[in-house]
């Protein structure tokens, strides 16, 4: 991490169960809870690692897609600062919208197409639609 790391890091919902006793996060772990959301974050800028996460069922589970919801506070210029990878933060955005997340399912190159057409400053193509064949 580079620069001056005294930032407010967000709250986060303490718990997500109602039966789960709250509790108050010291400075040494909301740090330690920033350094692993900034790693988390910068790992969604690898195509292949957003794949792994599809073939094992991560996207489409509802707990993780809050995670990628909360996690958006990431594109504050604040905590983007903090990014070696920023285009972790085009994944990190769209992967809240289903059809994004549906596209990463299926492949096809659909990743490394965004990541080249952005690359060559060319016009970023839409998810492609499944077709009616219900295949994958």
């Amino acid at each position: 991490v580079h620069g001056d790391t005294r930032l407010c890091v967000p709250t986060r919902p303490c718990c997500m169960d109602a039966d789960r006793v709250p509790w108050v996060e010291t400075d040494a772990e909301a740090k330690h809870r920033f350094l692993i959301e900034l790693e988390f974050v910068q790992a969604l800028s690898n195509p292949q690692y957003l794949k792994w996460l599809s073939d094992r069922g991560f996207l489409t589970q509802p707990n993780f897609v809050a995670y990628l919801e909360y996690l958006q506070y990431w594109h504050d210029p604040a905590y983007a600062r903090f990014l070696i990878y920023p285009f972790a933060l085009y994944y990190l955005k769209h992967l809240c919208d289903p059809l994004f997340r549906a596209a990463v399912g299926r492949g096809h190159g659909f990743l490394e197409g965004q990541q080249l057409a952005i690359w060559m400053r060319h016009e970023l193509k839409e998810p492609p639609q499944e077709s009616g064949g219900g295949g994958v």
